[in-house]
């Protein structure tokens, strides 16, 4: 299970950062978590919008609404709830749906919440699951976070760092690096070159890089993404270069576990390594 692989437990607060998978990742682990304790997905930047099935509710609060006026209720029906302010009026970019088939939702973005009104849920609601999107990253599979990214909430024990072993061997562009000048840049290297399994974890362990934004009583695990069980992410082997990667993220600050996953199969864990093992 994802949830024993990342250490995620029913009542934790898990916020999810990077690219490559967030929403996949935060989907799974609600349909994992749900039967054990109600699971409320959330956001304070944006998600698209589920499509509603047996079993899960959406709430949308509205201007000046109050989640918790109604969340408790949702979540005693319906064990898995989707809370965000409202819908955005602008069209999304074609193809944005690509893995519409591992993760029910429509071509709508939902605006968030401030950090600070998670917390107020995640202390108002004790034994519920609360998995927060805190970061964005246009499709992209690694990324290198903006001024005002990722938007972590204090409340949350648990970060999960995602990225896709997609990029490793491909170069340091923006087809493939969101924010790929600011990656270079912090990475001191030149816009094209090829992103090394090195500089990959590079820069998933940079403290402006994947750990923006990480306060120190947060523990982090890294989930590596890629598409299918036995294949490769890109030009480089990926078993290889997701070894390498854990290798030296578990070497460095606060990431504990690295897991590597194709999220669109049954059983989607295929490695985990832990720090000291």
């Amino acid at each position: 299970m994802l949830a024993e692989a990342l250490q995620v437990h029913p009542g934790d607060r898990v916020a999810f950062v990077g690219a490559g998978g967030k929403t996949t990742a935060a989907w799974r682990l609600m349909a994992e978590l749900s039967g054990l304790a109600p699971v409320l997905f959330t956001t304070t930047t944006q998600i698209l919008e589920p499509r509603l099935e047996p079993g899960l509710a959406l709430l949308l609060t509205g201007e000046r609404g109050d989640p918790l006026e109604r969340l408790p209720g949702l979540l005693a029906q319906a064990r898995r709830v989707v809370a965000a302010h409202r819908r955005r009026a602008e069209p999304l970019p074609p193809g944005l749906l690509h893995d519409e088939e591992r993760v029910p939702v429509r071509p709508i973005k939902l605006t968030g919440f401030p950090p600070a009104l998670v917390d107020r849920l995640a202390q108002a609601l004790p034994g519920v699951t609360l998995l927060v999107e805190a970061d964005g990253a246009r499709r992209k599979g690694l990324k290198a976070p903006a001024p005002h990214e990722p938007v972590i909430p204090a409340s949350a024990g648990r970060v999960v760092l995602v990225a896709s072993l997609e990029v490793v061997g491909r170069p340091l562009e923006a087809q493939w690096v969101h924010r790929a000048e600011v990656a270079a840049s912090l990475l001191g290297e030149p816009v094209g070159v090829p992103m090394t399994p090195e500089r990959v974890a590079r820069l998933l362990a940079h403290p402006a890089g994947g750990l923006k934004g990480v306060r120190e009583h947060q523990r982090v695990a890294v989930l590596l993404t890629q598409e299918q069980a036995g294949g490769d992410g890109g030009p480089l082997p990926v078993e290889e270069a997701a070894g390498t990667i854990a290798q030296a993220l578990l070497e460095s600050g606060p990431i504990e576990r690295v897991v590597r996953v194709a999220l669109g199969r049954e059983h989607p864990v295929l490695q985990v390594w832990r720090r000291g093992l």
